[in-house]
């Protein structure tokens, strides 16, 4: 996951004006509230040829206010020029109404209007003068094919089916519209006129005729997220990019169109027209991304390489989910839309994750490209794994069922000397050694898999040719040792494999990564310091302290008495190569914690029985963009759950909830693994449970209903003072440091400064009525309240419960 610490920024303050209030309460008063949703269609079947998308036989001015409409569902535009528009009645007799004109080209999503032009007063495309009767049927016809029909009896010649009844004969704004109906579409074709269309009944929905002037109303796969590379590329993961595609058609104006992730970041408005070929090549953070691509006219002609846009966000390398919408907030595609692990991309090498058809999106439609792309390459000049802005390699592959990856914590990073030996006759500091434990119970082929630091040094491949002469096969239970250079880094233990490349003793950032491209284990995440291991005289290895998830307090320095494996000059190693940790035995130490006297609880708490699945944090007042989304607001509120036990544990059906019964809605978690010793935050942009101020109750239930956990805070007076479980095994405390994902802490590490366009946090708890809050939150009071006034020795008075239920008490 890409995790970017940046600076808090102080609370401005100022007084709080008697003048601007009464102000704010009048003109709040006058401001409406808004609420705009935009819903998902359900992937349907989809119509592959142009469909009557709504008609009628009747309307405000009589039976003879009459239309029928046409629509393009397909991703390409179609001549419809002399096509026919062919009547029945109920006893099977036909005639032709009408001929469409030449030069009728119907676009994708585009309408096209045919009205009786003796009682149909609107705007339309083409006409015809003679009724249609109540009780007959409507065909559309090329070249003596019937390409569609809708009726509305069964003795009429033209209905597919189970045929509509009778459109009531009276002056309402009425309709027979084609499903899904509106923005949404009309694209729903199952070759049964009764399933595909829906009576608009002039009262709860009026009728929707569109001519070809109207904008397009695009059906869902219309234009497709294309390709995805979540992990970069060599040359920096960091160095995303997304391929957006509209099939079967060149210079696509997609501005307006949007491409957002389920967590708001990315958030990309898209502007400009696709290549000639259908491609639209979005880089991250800057040009250059991906180079040297061939004929791809990107956003400047005179720059054959260049991207169409350059976008802000991360993609986090475990999930996303990500939707594009039409202009008009309709969902058209998404990629990995089931809220799981990527499904496919891989680390290392860095490589893109390709569609392989035009299906609705799920997991079996994606496929890793293993392939270098020349003359494509990334901004070291490293190749590209993948396609960019050219047909995918992957396109029209077949799904092969791929075993599980191998469960995390399967295989481990054991122990790093990164600090090598104290030089000698023989021995130096280059003498490093790792060593990967087995925690399994099978033997585990580690062929094609791949042990690297994250500047690539050094860079560790199980190749298959290697792995003829040497035993890539890591025993159950057992021990690979890997020794730097020679095999006289152990000298009196024999290296399963030599490696070149030496760790930097001021720290890295090590990764096992599996056959399939899955990251198995890790070794200092932060890619800080060392957590443990010295390079002084006695130069001791950083051993790990179990088979848990990798952390800071994962590792300790060796400090035992019994000691394994003799350096390059016959001295003891302070370490244990090939044998069990001495760092298994240890109990961790809590370090020491501030002075400061927590607010004592009511009761004794009593301990509950132990549970592996539990609340970790809860931060109710941010004060900081914790979610990465460029505003300070409700959306960085989050509830943390760790797995203390020793085992993943599946989440799916698992639910967050605060109070029983009152405030927001539960939230039910997605399927997510969470390994033993990890932790998932869960913000408010995605539970959209709200943490009030004045105190709340925080529940965690399993799959069945049952309590898992459940913490009760009660007032925050300070942003960013989160409550946490510290030391993580221990009782709640309420002057942590919030640290999502991350380990509980009392204090913590600003970096960099707040972008510019963050809004800076809202000071006043959510628990003042609306109007007040609206005043010292909105755009005109930022924090214009006094604190210092507020803060005398005046009598307290205090809001407890949620903000819009809540109590003021002296």
């Amino acid at each position: 996951m890409k995790m970017k610490q940046r600076e808090i920024p102080p609370l401005k303050k100022a007084r709080w004006s008697t003048a601007l209030l009464l102000a704010g309460f009048l003109l709040g008063s006058l401001l409406p509230s808004l609420n705009w949703q935009v819903q998902a269609a359900p992937r349907q079947a989809v119509a592959d040829h142009i469909v009557i998308s709504e008609f009628r036989t009747s309307g405000p001015n009589g039976n003879e206010d009459e239309f029928i409409e046409l629509y393009n569902p397909t991703n390409g535009d179609i001549d419809i020029s002399g096509w026919e528009i062919h009547i029945s009645d109920d006893s099977g007799s036909t005639s032709l109404y009408a001929t469409i004109p030449l030069l009728s080209i119907l676009t994708t999503g585009q309408h096209y209007l045919l009205v009786n032009s003796t009682g149909y007063l609107g705007g339309y495309d083409h006409n015809y003068t003679t009724g249609i009767p109540d009780t007959g049927g409507i065909a559309l016809i090329a070249s003596s094919v019937e390409i569609d029909k809708v009726g509305m009896d069964a003795g009429s010649a033209y209905y597919e089916n189970t045929p509509l009844s009778p459109l009531p004969s009276n002056t309402s704004d009425q309709s027979y519209e084609r499903k899904l109906g509106g923005n949404d579409g009309n694209h729903i074709d199952t070759d049964n006129n009764e399933a595909d269309f829906i009576h608009n009944d002039g009262s709860s929905s009026i009728s929707n005729p569109q001519t070809s002037s109207d904008a397009a109303i695009y059906p869902p796969l219309s234009v497709v997220i294309n390709e995805v590379a979540w992990a970069g590329t060599e040359a920096s993961s960091d160095d995303e990019w997304i391929e957006i595609y509209s099939p079967g058609r060149g210079n696509f104006d997609l501005t307006g169109w949007r491409l957002v992730a389920e967590d708001g970041s990315p958030d990309i408005i898209l502007s400009g027209v696709t290549s000639a070929n259908g491609y639209f090549l979005l880089e991250r953070e800057h040009r250059g991304v991906v180079e040297n691509v061939p004929g791809f006219d990107g956003a400047f002609p005179d720059d054959p390489f260049d991207s169409n846009q350059v976008y802000s966000g991360a993609l986090d390398d475990i999930n996303e989910v990500l939707r594009l919408r039409a202009p008009y907030g309709t969902i058209i595609d998404t990629a990995n839309g089931n809220g799981g692990a990527w499904p496919n991309g891989r680390l290392s090498p860095a490589s893109s994750m390709e569609r392989m058809s035009l299906d609705a999106d799920s997991d079996d439609i994606w496929v890793t490209n293993p392939n270098e792309h020349p003359p494509a390459t990334d901004l070291a000049g490293d190749p590209i794994y993948g396609s960019p802005a050219e047909e995918n390699w992957g396109n029209g592959l077949s799904h092969t069922p791929t075993p599980p990856p191998v469960t995390s914590l399967t295989i481990v990073i054991n122990e790093v000397a990164w600090a090598g030996a104290p030089d000698g006759t023989n021995a130096s500091t280059d003498d490093e050694w790792i060593e990967l434990f087995n925690s399994s119970s099978v033997d585990v082929d580690l062929t094609n898999w791949q042990l690297k630091a994250g500047d690539n040094a050094p860079t560790i491949t199980f190749l298959p040719s290697t792995c003829v002469s040497i035993s890539c096969i890591i025993p159950a239970k057992g021990y690979y040792l890997l020794e730097n250079d020679n095999d006289t880094t152990v000298d009196n233990i024999a290296a399963d494999l030599i490696y070149s490349g030496s760790l930097e003793d001021g720290g890295e950032y090590l990764q096992l990564i599996s056959s399939t491209g899955d990251t198995v284990d890790t070794a200092n995440k932060k890619n800080g310091a060392w957590p443990a291991g010295t390079s002084s005289s006695d130069y001791r290895s950083m051993e790990r302290s179990g088979v848990v998830v990798d952390s800071p307090s994962t590792w300790f320095t060796f400090m035992g008495t019994v000691r394994n494996g003799l350096d390059a000059d016959g001295n003891p190693i302070n370490g244990t190569p090939r044998e069990a940790n001495w760092a298994y035995s240890v109990i961790a130490t809590p370090s020491p914690v501030p002075t400061r006297t927590p607010i004592p609880p009511s009761a004794t708490p009593t301990p509950y029985p132990f549970q592996s699945v539990v609340l970790n944090e809860v931060l109710p007042r941010p004060g900081y963009d914790w979610n990465d989304d460029g505003v300070v607001n409700a959306h960085d509120e989050y509830i943390e759950i760790i797995n203390r036990g020793s085992s993943s544990i599946n989440l799916q059906g698992w639910k967050l909830d605060d109070e029983y019964n009152l405030g927001s809605l539960p939230y039910t978690l997605p399927s997510v693994n969470l390994a033993a010793g990890e932790r998932i935050a869960i913000f408010g942009y995605t539970s959209h449970i709200a943490l009030s101020d004045g105190g709340d109750t925080v529940r965690l239930l399993k799959n069945n209903g049952q309590i898992a956990d459940v913490i009760t805070y009660t007032v925050i007076k300070v942003a960013d003072q989160s409550w946490c479980r510290y030391p993580e095994d221990s009782y709640w405390r309420i002057d942590c440091f919030p640290t999502p994902n991350e380990e509980n802490s009392l204090q913590g590490k600003s970096g960099d400064n707040l972008p510019t366009y963050t809004r800076p946090a809202c000071s006043v708890p959510d628990t003042v009525p609306e109007i007040i809050s609206f005043i010292e939150c909105g755009d005109w009071g930022i924090n214009i309240n006094d604190a210092n006034f507020w803060n005398r020795d005046l009598p307290e008075i205090w809001l407890t419960g949620h903000a819009k239920n809540s109590t003021w008490f002296r």
